[in-house]
């Protein structure tokens, strides 16, 4: 990320600059994320490192392509695909980023 975040995501931390930061979180999934989101709404100042193996952010949670009928590709949601009416937390958190969920049937 640029400089002009006060998040930035790094996957190797072996780099030539000895920056320093406020917090480092390990892990770019959906807690690791969710806790820098956090961090930054009740501390903007805070320089927060947040590192993840992966060449990706988002934890178990990817959208992928999937062959449908025919040759077409769709995207295809992977990993946090149910959120139960008792999960209240994470419900809160969609609802913040605007994201639409959908009535699964028991």
């Amino acid at each position: 990320m640029g400089d002009s975040s006060p998040i930035e995501i790094v996957g190797d931390m072996f780099s030539e600059d000895e920056a320093e930061y406020d917090v480092v979180i390990v892990g770019a999934g959906i807690s690791g994320l969710t806790a820098a989101n956090e961090l930054r709404k009740r501390a903007p100042d805070l320089k927060i490192l947040i590192v993840e193996a992966k060449d990706r952010v988002g934890g178990r949670t990817f959208t992928t392509k999937i062959r449908s009928a025919g040759e077409k590709l769709d995207d295809f949601d992977l990993g946090g695909q149910w959120v139960g009416r008792t999960q209240t937390h994470i419900l809160e958190v969609l609802q913040e980023l605007g994201l639409e969920t959908y009535e699964q049937f028991e």
